[in-house]
């Protein structure tokens, strides 16, 4: 194979990334979940089952197309290959009976076969939100979603217009198993309701505290000022116009935990982060402090945090620049179609290539090697 070709397909230790063998074995793959979705479309006169179609879908976001219209166009010229893993008993459907069977699909249902594709267990995940242009599910424009650290979708809700996302993150919990995770969210999120809930659903709770809640947010702002900490950690970066040091502190001793219980459920861990240095030529003096109901050290703490801000970067930023998703109209099913671009982003991040977009390219350049890249992780 040609060294042009392959070196689209870097890993970030500079290594070649081996298309000869599994990255993971897994119980399952990735076209057997889609057949467990829900169809709500009318059962009489179906011709293309849901599965053929969130496959089509799929596999055309895997080169980078970012519209029905241009995964149908995809699909049309890769027939071929398509019809060896899903049923096409009437060829490729055409665009409108793409966006109708999205529009009536069950979401849940859809995450629901994901995430047990991905085998997400445990960890620490991030509640994130994200309004865009292209997002239309009824009167919902945003969406908030659950997210590892490794970019992996645990689930996702939709946040009505006239609410914001705390009952979203509510219903979130409601029907997701967050067991044993470790949810972080910015501070929006840092009420005492759903810390209780998040406690209630077995997992554990790292919550940013920013001046919206002012009596919790002065009394960690004095704390740290007066107490000795039980740990600490200190990170200094010095990269791309930024020198900057990060200090974390950690309070763990029960005593002191014990006088926010309450308020905040199981609270286990206080922690400081101070951030400061040089930014773009300007100097930068920033505390933030969060609470956990998890006993954490300095290093865990800032490892998870760090993760957390990562997410605005690493998620959305691939969903706008390689997806187009803020430049898309709204269309039916759209939900699901974000849902599926963000599948696509973990997947190929997970493997740690040494460039996204270069990969995507790569892809699209050379399909024969996209569907050796999906037998290898276990798409198909």
């Amino acid at each position: 194979m040609h060294n042009n070709t392959l070196s689209n397909f870097k890993l970030q230790d500079v290594s070649q990334f081996n298309f000869n063998r599994r990255v993971k074995k897994r119980g399952s793959k990735l076209i057997e979940r889609l057949r467990e979705t829900k169809d709500g479309r009318d059962s009489s006169g179906l011709r293309h089952p849901l599965s053929s179609i969130l496959f089509i879908v799929f596999s055309g976001m895997m080169e980078g197309k970012s519209s029905v219209k241009d995964c149908y166009a995809n699909a049309v010229s890769k027939r071929k290959w398509i019809g060896k893993y899903v049923p096409l008993p009437y060829g490729i459907p055409v665009e409108t009976t793409i966006s109708r069977a999205l529009e009536k699909a069950d979401p849940i249902s859809v995450q629901e076969a994901l995430v047990a594709w991905q085998e997400v267990l445990g960890g620490s995940v991030s509640a994130d939100g994200k309004t865009g242009r292209g997002i239309k599910m009824g009167d919902i424009r945003h969406i908030l979603s659950l997210f590892s650290h490794d970019l992996r979708i645990i689930s996702q809700e939709g946040v009505k217009d006239k609410e914001n996302e705390i009952p979203a993150m509510y219903r979130l919990l409601g029907h997701t198993n967050v067991e044993g995770m470790l949810i972080l969210s910015d501070a929006l999120h840092t009420q005492t309701e759903t810390a209780k809930r998040i406690i209630e659903a077995g997992a554990d709770y790292l919550l940013q505290v920013k001046r919206n809640q002012k009596t919790l947010h002065t009394w960690l702002s004095e704390l740290f000022q007066k107490q000795s900490v039980n740990d600490f950690t200190l990170v200094s970066e010095n990269k791309r116009g930024r020198d900057i040091s990060t200090l974390c502190l950690v309070i763990t001793d029960p005593l002191t935990c014990s006088l926010f219980h309450s308020e905040w459920v199981g609270v286990k861990s206080l922690v400081c982060i101070h951030r400061y240095g040089m930014r773009e030529g300007k100097y930068t003096d920033e505390w933030v402090y969060w609470i956990s109901s998890r006993k954490l050290t300095a290093t865990d703490a800032l490892t998870a945090i760090r993760n957390h801000w990562c997410i605005e970067n690493n998620l959305h930023w691939r969903k706008d620049y390689t997806y187009r998703e803020d430049e898309m109209r709204a269309s039916k099913g759209s939900g699901i179609l974000t849902s599926l671009r963000s599948m696509c982003i973990s997947i190929i991040e997970s493997v740690k290539f040494k460039s996204f977009s270069d990969a995507v390219k790569g892809f699209r350049l050379y399909p024969n090697l996209l569907h050796r890249f999906m037998y290898c992780v276990g798409i198909i």
